[in-house]
């Protein structure tokens, strides 16, 4: 069994970051005419939670306050879960418990942060040790443009009671394990919980109410909390806290629920001023192109097609479809053949939002790369093709085999960048085919002794060719085909008889 390893990554900014990514601006989040929460630049200019945005106003010109978004929150934090997937299968949503948010939370209550829940036990073998896992995860998270705080513990609970307090709590905690440099150490349960009676009750993520209560009696820390009896903490707290002391002690089951990634990619962006140049969206649509590659990648995946949607006050625009000819995923030439595309387009109005998604996903192999790379070396047919499909007014089609008898339904023009529905033989189906196809094949008269005539004069029957069928299901048709030579020009020509008399279809 592994190792009992969860890492809280706890999001205290993301109410106001969901609203507001422009980090030279300061704003505020606001409910009832209060301050919720303050950007790292109001927090400078002397805002703090809990002042009148009166006052507010007074102490930061050009201020922008913003209403919370529930669901703005979730869709980041879903993206951002989606994201940790390549550390562990095992990522939750923190759903907070009555002893959390109290018993009728409303949408100004941020005594709770939003946050995520990771199963590392599972992946300690994978990345070969606790460090380099937590090295891998912090970095991801630090290239990220959200604030974030974390805590590590051997219950879900514990790990974020732990992000609450300096990382380097939790941190040297795991140290000291037997995950640490000694494999002969305590196990986490033990050092875990020695770091967690520690703390101070002021600390301790709960519901202000509950917190007072639990003050009231002259209790500081949670190990007095730990050595009283369970049934006297529930008959004088509550069964909401005594159930929340076990889940973070890990004496009552807390299971999580993983999150589940969509089977297709898709990512949305609200921008905070209107876009009216096609430029500009640029900067975002490579920001959102690095997702699609980092989804992909981690799950050896590839797409064919994504789709831009641009939206604007008249609502949504035309589409703007990219495609390939091979599947991939990287996010550079998915830039660039959309910077071409985007430079044929021209925008209605200016764009709102921008939502990427992309075409359902196909399973890549592994492949073998060039170490040196001809310095003269010419792209290849599918990077050409890709560039032509960017042209405006250009339709592309490729002649395909099918599957066919007859010689004019044996090909087909399709469209190179998709996929073909089926694969075309490797060798046609009769290989003695004239190059030259008559369409429709040209009708011949007959002489009097029934040979056929072609422009005033007999052709030289050379012998029968092969008999030919198609759709017996549907409409049968038979024909003979025939070998004959003209006696003017000495053509040889491919001709056939049916019901409807004789017919050339084609010359060599």
């Amino acid at each position: 069994m592994p190792e009992p390893l969860w890492c809280a990554v706890r999001l205290p900014q993301l109410p106001l970051e969901a609203l507001h990514s422009d980090a030279q601006t300061p704003a505020v989040l606001a409910g009832r005419q209060r301050v919720l929460l303050a950007c790292p630049l109001s927090h400078a200019a002397g805002i703090t939670p809990g002042m009148k945005l009166a006052t507010a106003h007074a102490l930061c010109d050009g201020l922008r306050v913003c209403q919370r978004d529930l669901a703005a929150e979730r869709q980041h934090l879903q993206q951002l879960a989606w994201q940790l997937l390549r550390f562990t299968p095992g990522v939750a949503l923190h759903q907070p418990c009555v002893a959390e948010q109290g018993q009728q939370p409303g949408t100004d209550d941020l005594t709770t942060s939003p946050g995520l829940l990771l199963d590392l036990g599972g992946s300690l073998r994978l990345f070969r040790g606790s460090e380099n896992l937590l090295v891998a995860l912090f970095t991801r998270l630090s290239d990220g443009p959200l604030d974030w705080q974390a805590g590590l513990g051997h219950t879900p609970l514990a790990a974020w009671t732990l992000s609450h307090v300096p990382a380097d709590v939790s941190l040297q905690a795991l140290h000291r394990s037997r995950l640490g440099p000694d494999p002969a150490g305590p196990d986490l349960r033990d050092v875990f919980s020695l770091a967690l009676a520690s703390l101070s009750l002021d600390l301790l993520p709960l519901h202000s109410t509950l917190k007072d209560k639990l003050l009231a009696p002259g209790f500081h820390s949670l190990a007095a909390l730990i050595a009283l009896p369970r049934p006297a903490l529930g008959r004088r707290f509550g069964k909401p806290f005594l159930h929340w002391l076990e889940r973070l002690l890990g004496e009552r089951p807390d299971p999580r629920e993983s999150v589940t990634p969509p089977a297709r990619f898709r990512s949305q962006y609200d921008v905070e001023e209107p876009i009216t140049h096609q430029q500009s969206l640029l900067p975002l649509m490579q920001r959102q192109l690095a997702e699609l590659e980092s989804h992909l990648h981690w799950r050896h995946q590839a797409v064919r097609s994504i789709r831009w949607q641009l939206t604007d006050h008249l609502g949504e625009a035309p589409p703007l479809i990219v495609r390939r000819t091979r599947p991939g995923s990287d996010a550079a030439t998915w830039l660039t053949l959309t910077g071409r595309h985007l430079e044929q387009h021209r925008l209605r109005a200016p764009v709102l939002r921008l939502v990427l998604t992309a075409s359902r996903p196909e399973r890549i192999e592994g492949t073998s790369h060039v170490l040196f790379h001809d310095p003269g070396e010419r792209a290849g047919r599918h990077a050409l093709l890709e560039k032509l499909a960017s042209l405006p007014g250009l339709s592309l089609r490729q002649v395909r085999q099918c599957d066919e008898h007859l010689p004019e339904l044996a090909q087909a023009l399709t469209d190179p960048l998709r996929p073909a529905a089926s694969i075309a033989p490797a060798q046609p189906p009769h290989a003695r085919q004239p190059l030259w196809l008559f369409d429709p094949p040209q009708p011949l008269s007959t002489g009097s002794d029934g040979q056929p005539r072609w422009r005033g004069a007999p052709l030289a029957l050379l012998g029968p060719d092969r008999t030919l069928s198609s759709h017996w299901w549907q409409q049968p048709r038979q024909r003979d085909y025939f070998l004959a030579r003209h006696p003017g020009n000495q053509a040889l020509c491919w001709l056939y008889r049916c019901d409807a008399g004789w017919f050339l279809h084609g010359l060599f």
